[in-house]
């Protein structure tokens, strides 16, 4: 008994793994290129998927632009596909409580969400359970932001917001760092000159979570000056 319960956890724990990895594909993007807001799409939801399904999901999903990249990944029985073009389109595809579903998240431009939608309908042949959400993409560039006060933003970050996963790169003194939050839907996207002392960071997500993490660098400015 104790080694069928062994043998589940670590099935779990490499399940767990799996995902974590999937989810750090392209974990280093940067920050949106320009200041502003911009609106974006998502959809949430459960697809039925037969056999090959996930693999054929991985390859026709419609990408353009720059930062293409598709993956796929099986452990334990278990399947993943993500699939990112520019900007923040994005489309992930987990399978669901039953081998005969996937749980998936689809967000960035109108167009961008609608083709994939169409795509995997057209690929498993049934109409896909969804949630559609509306968000915006805020980007901002900070020019006079210190060490202290962007060690302080990350600490108030992890103490704050329950954080799905997270990443980060240093190249030439700029730290590159990602978040993704809750059903990695919300997400947040940080690039950190030590040289410069600038901030540029662009947060995704419905209007109040955007609020919340622009309130959370207020605080880490007051906190650090």
């Amino acid at each position: 008994m104790k080694e069928l319960e062994s043998a589940k956890v670590g099935t779990f724990i490499a399940w767990i793994v799996a995902f974590a990895m999937v989810l750090g594909t392209s974990c280093t993007r940067d920050s949106n290129p320009v200041d502003g807001i911009i609106q974006m799409e998502a959809a949430t939801g459960v697809v039925a998927v037969y056999p090959g399904d996930m693999k054929k999901i991985k390859e026709k999903i419609p990408l353009r632009g720059n930062g293409k990249s598709r993956s796929y990944l099986k452990a334990n029985g278990k399947e993943t596909v993500r699939v990112s073009g520019s900007g923040s389109n994005t489309a992930v595809f987990l399978s669901g409580a039953t081998p005969e579903t996937a749980d998936f998240r689809i967000k960035g431009t109108k167009d961008f969400v609608e083709k994939a939608i169409a795509k995997v309908h057209e690929i498993t042949g049934v109409s896909l359970s969804l949630n559609r959400l509306q968000l915006i993409a805020e980007t901002r560039t900070y020019a006079a932001f210190r060490e202290t006060e962007f060690s302080l933003l990350e600490e108030e970050l992890a103490k704050t917001m329950t954080s799905l996963s997270r990443s980060s790169s240093t190249s030439n003194e700029l730290k590159t760092i990602k978040h993704a939050f809750e059903n990695g839907i919300q997400e947040v996207r940080v690039k950190f000159s030590e040289e410069f002392s600038s901030l540029k960071i662009t947060i995704e997500g419905d209007q109040q979570f955007v609020n919340r993490i622009k309130a959370l660098i207020g605080k880490s400015k007051e906190s650090g000056a």
